[in-house]
């Protein structure tokens, strides 16, 4: 069954790197802050299920561990649709093309 699902996201970022954070902030050449190693997010999923011609809410959570360019990411998310009690597992792999616009896929397994 097909299923549209629109989501809201909460995102929190975590940094693995390890710097001084008292150097010159004027001198941005060399260091870039707006890309994270790791990926914590939150979504709020409204789902829509075309058969049924219904929508259902639901919930995401993922982790995802981008490479070290920052702009490819993989990780696991999970989703739950209440209504429909809906559970699903799948891999996420995400790429950030331009500045912070973020495309991810998630293939997974519905239970």
């Amino acid at each position: 069954m097909p299923l549209l699902l629109l989501s809201f996201s909460l995102q929190a970022q975590t940094d693995d790197h390890d710097h001084d954070h008292d150097h010159d902030h004027d001198d941005h050449s060399h260091h870039e802050h707006d890309h994270h190693a790791n990926e914590l997010g939150l979504a709020h999923l409204f789902v829509y299920f075309p058969g049924e011609k219904e929508t259902a809410y639901g919930l995401h959570f993922h982790y995802l561990h981008y490479f070290a360019d920052a702009r490819y990411g993989i990780g696991l998310g999970t989703e739950y649709v209440f209504e429909h009690k809906h559970l699903n597992y799948g891999i996420v792999l995400s790429a950030r093309p331009y500045k912070k616009f973020v495309l991810s896929i998630s293939p997974g397994i519905a239970t």
